[in-house]
């Protein structure tokens, strides 16, 4: 079993990373793909040959990408373009990348550093006739030395509303259920450490982030969450020695 891997520090959302598409409908513009609510999407006005372009403003390294929600169908190429230069004849790094319901991710083979990246559509198929993507990631992932500790808590939890009158009717207001993951470390060394705090300071308890919990799993898209923050507020623990006692963190999937 490959370790948790975490995907936070997502390369398309700051202001220097400048986003355009062949098409785009003016009612789901492209701005909505650096908003966490994965409905609020963007849509092409096509569905035969796509592509959504990105320009990071200098080179960066990118070991994944993710998506959380699509409407591609099974029949769907989806292709991943790196290149030093916004010139697409024949770019250095071209990956197709398998299609999958509702989360789509894949982990580079190796680390690509490039400033340009572009992602290639073709869903002539599609019913919707318009290709539709809610939340991409683009960048690096944090892996930890070791683990989480096994088996990690993951209630379901329903937040529908029960109200009861004074003669004792009950009245509900129902809404979606959504997994509570909760992982937790023994020990960390001193890289993870600092690693876990600096994910805790760009994520906290308001920005939505990937968890891959096993990227050599046969189908990792099974064990991703699209997790809406972390919890308000968690400590890491004492130092002992050259270690530190791990932490203790408590997420929520991402719900609309």
């Amino acid at each position: 079993m490959a370790k948790i891997r975490f995907m936070y520090n997502n390369l398309i959302d700051p202001a220097t990373s400048v986003v355009t598409a062949n098409s785009e409908d003016t009612d789901y513009p492209l701005t909505n793909l650096k908003v966490d609510l994965f409905s609020t999407h963007y849509r092409s006005t096509g569905d035969a040959a796509e592509w959504i372009k990105i320009d990071l403003g200098a080179a960066m390294a990118v070991d994944v990408i993710a998506i959380r929600y699509h409407n591609l169908t099974a029949g769907a190429t989806l292709t991943l373009e790196g290149n030093a230069a916004d010139a697409w004849g024949a770019p250095t790094y071209s990956q197709v990348i398998a299609i999958t319901d509702d989360v789509i991710i894949y982990f580079l083979a190796s680390t690509q550093t490039f400033r340009w990246w572009r992602l290639t559509i073709a869903d002539a198929a599609n019913p919707d006739g318009v290709i539709k993507i809610g939340r991409p990631f683009l960048g690096s992932y944090f892996e930890p030395t070791w683990n989480f500790l096994a088996p990690r808590k993951s209630p379901i939890v329903d937040p529908s509303i029960k109200m009861y009158s004074s003669g004792g009717g009950k009245h509900v207001e129902k809404e979606n259920t959504y997994r509570a993951p909760v992982y937790e470390w023994g020990l960390v060394n001193a890289a993870d450490y600092a690693s876990f705090e600096a994910m805790f300071e760009a994520v906290g308890a308001n920005k939505a982030f990937f968890v891959c919990e096993n990227a050599d799993h046969a189908t990792p898209e099974t064990v991703t969450f699209y997790l809406e923050g972390l919890a308000d507020n968690w400590g890491m623990g004492n130092a002992y020695g050259v270690y530190y006692q791990g932490p203790v963190i408590p997420c929520a999937e991402m719900r609309e």
